[in-house]
């Protein structure tokens, strides 16, 4: 067994990207955001772009199409986007579930790029997002409360730019998947003709480029504040270093509690969250959460709050959610990692661990 300590150990390369990451940062909620995971190394259907679903044939590019004359041609950043086609009597979907469902009343801002295809005969007056409870099907009625439209009289075009769809709105609550389209009954109503060739004259069919989408909550001021007050410790990762392995032992060096209590004082909830962050990713991974004190004290006392300080933490991430197998021990003073002689030798020693038991 080894204990990794705070900046003299070895952390496994993915813990350091919660120890050290901005707690306070915005999280997308929308995974692969930018389409730029992939099964292989084809343009392909969105079937390639895990997690990323569509209705009807959605197309996939890991390169700029050939028939696209823009100028713009290619994505909006990086190397990916998604094509979706809007004919009179055909239309594509673009979804994908969410990192997490939406809390009710929360506030959230919504960022995605459209661009029209260069050779495309019309161009819609109206694109969206709509934000559902399930996967969107072609008979739901959209309830305007969970989506946001962008629209233009004269057709969504910008110069055959990438143009940016954005907007806040406040969740219903439940909310787990995110659906782009066109939501218009009326498809050719809502359907603006562009001047084109003759060779194109009698083909109707608007086609636009998806890119860059994000989903983060928005965060009232006085949270933020609190929260960038709040310690974030960074830790000094080797080149070496390598990946979880059952028998990890970390310390969570950012988990405070009430002096001689087990009530966890809200500062430590950032580093919590990122933990159950790593969790959410490797759902196969279990941990027992392990409690230690300094040897100060009566030593049934010490095991009785090593114990109830590490069931605090254990609590914390069940209620939170957290799926994988988690279990939770004292052990008192038995296990020092330095001496209890001096104050900061006892701080050392007054700690909370994560043991991977299995991975």
């Amino acid at each position: 067994m080894i204990l990794y300590d705070e900046c003299r150990k070895v952390i496994p390369a993915l813990l350091l990207v919660f120890m050290t990451s901005g707690f306070y940062a915005q999280k997308n909620l929308v995974p692969n955001g930018g389409f730029e995971a992939h099964k292989n190394k084809r343009n392909a259907s969105i079937s390639n772009c895990a997690p990323w679903k569509g209705i009807a044939t959605v197309d996939y590019y890991l390169q700029a199409l050939k028939l696209d004359t823009s100028r713009y041609h290619g994505s909006h950043s990086g190397e990916a986007s998604v094509g979706l086609r809007f004919q009179l009597k055909y239309k594509e979907f673009l979804y994908v579930k969410l990192i997490e469902k939406l809390k009710p009343g929360k506030e959230y801002h919504f960022v995605c790029y459209f661009r029209l295809l260069s050779i495309s005969t019309m161009a819609l007056k109206h694109l969206g997002v709509y934000f559902s409870a399930r996967p969107f099907v072609l008979k739901d009625n959209v309830d305007s409360t969970n989506s946001l439209y962008m629209y233009n009289r004269k057709g969504l075009i910008s110069n055959y730019d990438w143009f940016k769809l954005e907007g806040d709105f406040v969740a219903n609550g439940g909310e787990r998947y995110l659906t782009l389209g066109h939501f218009v009954k009326k498809t050719k109503r809502d359907m603006y003709r562009l001047n084109r060739k003759k060779l194109f004259s009698t083909f109707h069919e608007s086609y636009y480029f998806v890119d860059d989408v994000s989903l983060v909550e928005k965060i009232d001021p006085a949270t933020l504040a609190q929260m960038k007050r709040s310690v974030v410790h960074k830790m000094h990762v080797p080149e070496e270093a390598s990946l979880y392995k059952t028998g990890d032992v970390v310390r969570l060096s950012s988990i405070f509690f009430e002096t001689a209590k087990s009530e966890l004082v809200d500062d430590s909830y950032p580093e919590l969250d990122r933990l159950i962050e790593q969790l959410e990713q490797n759902p196969k991974m279990e941990l027992r959460i392990n409690g230690h004190t300094d040897s100060q004290g009566n030593e049934e006392a010490n095991q009785a709050l090593s114990e109830a300080r590490a069931k605090a933490v254990f609590d914390y991430l069940i209620e939170k959610g957290v799926a994988n197998e988690i279990d939770f021990k004292g052990y008192g003073s038995t296990k020092p990692v330095a001496s209890n002689a001096t104050e900061e030798g006892r701080k050392q020693n007054r700690r909370v661990e994560f043991e991977i038991t299995k991975y």
